[in-house]
């Protein structure tokens, strides 16, 4: 039917290809398509799928093993034709002695990093990190000491420092209230300072960080804590204040509108991170917490232990104290 689709006729030009063949394809690598059955002279066919997968090269190296008649032609073809590059000559032993030795094979539990030299390395490391840094329950009963001290002196800034600058700045408070309250939490403070550097020159001895070469036995903590908690008693008048101090600090910022003022722009700010009454008592709750953390110390340590006598000492006196407050 003219015009229909049928009808038309489009001719094409005859192109001729010519394949290419092996012996002059550039070879990359240790060229995983070779296909040892067939011989290198033999044209390259357009659309064959060579085994290029593991599984594939499996199945390709058991039914084609290196002593096969195939792969020994190929090899002797190979080697024997003159067109070949060195370069070809070379991988393709490459490739034929990992067909012919499968047993071979790199193994991936040959690593350095899961052999017997790599074991004892991170042995070595992990042996290094336990002497520097003690499993004893006492040591890191000891960190806690020192870390929960840290943050209690940042505590007691929030009224040595800031709250003092506050209000300084704005001539807020009258004198004698800051006297009633500044005399008696800066000694408190003071204490505390000295208090937390002897805590880390003792753990910085303990964890073997600093004075190396200096002898002795430094795996304790209640020998400082007894002498400190001693010094602490005699601040128990500061402490017997703390009542005093809250009760006239509230009735000056009811009476003082300025005072109010800075004193509630103070407790939003992001120093002030609990309400200032709330710093005023921890000089109190540290008490408790000395008294707690003493008593798991006397329940690790057995009464022959170098460190329970102190220990036990230090929490007599921190009984004391808080029976009187």
């Amino acid at each position: 039917v003219p015009g229909s689709p049928s009808s038309a006729s489009v001719s094409f030009p005859t192109v001729h290809t010519t394949s290419p063949t092996i012996s002059s394809l550039p070879v990359f690598g240790e060229a995983p398509f070779l296909d040892s059955r067939q011989s290198p002279s033999r044209s390259f066919v357009p659309g064959t799928v060579f085994p290029t997968s593991p599984d594939e090269m499996g199945k390709r190296r058991k039914t084609d093993p290196a002593d096969s008649p195939s792969l020994q032609s190929l090899q002797g073809t190979i080697i024997d034709d003159p067109q070949l590059s060195p370069l070809v000559v070379k991988h393709h032993h490459s490739f034929t002695s990992n067909l012919g030795l499968p047993s071979q094979s790199y193994s991936p539990l040959q690593s350095p990093i899961l052999s017997d030299t790599g074991s004892t390395r991170i042995d070595d490391d992990e042996e290094a990190q336990r002497k520097r840094y003690p499993a004893d329950k006492a040591y890191f009963i000891a960190k806690e000491i020192l870390t929960t001290e840290r943050t209690y002196l940042k505590d007691l800034e929030v009224l040595t420092v800031w709250f003092r600058s506050a209000i300084i700045k704005e001539n807020a408070m009258p004198e004698g209230l800051m006297t009633l309250l500044f005399s008696n939490i800066d000694p408190i403070y003071e204490f505390h300072r000295a208090f937390l550097k002897e805590v880390e020159q003792r753990l910085a001895l303990w964890e073997g960080r600093s004075n190396a070469h200096v002898k002795g036995d430094y795996q304790r903590i209640g020998d400082i804590m007894l002498r400190n908690m001693h010094t602490l008693k005699e601040f128990t008048g500061y402490l017997q204040k703390h009542d005093e101090v809250l009760t006239e600090l509230e009735k000056a910022t009811k009476r003082l509108r300025k005072l109010e003022t800075v004193y509630k722009e103070f407790e939003l700010q992001k120093v002030c991170y609990l309400p200032l009454n709330t710093f005023l008592l921890k000089p109190i709750q540290r008490l408790m917490h000395y008294k707690l953390i003493l008593g798991r110390l006397c329940k690790h340590y057995s009464p022959d232990h170098r460190d329970y006598v102190d220990c036990k000492d230090a929490l007599k006196e921190v009984t004391q104290m808080t029976a009187q407050l």
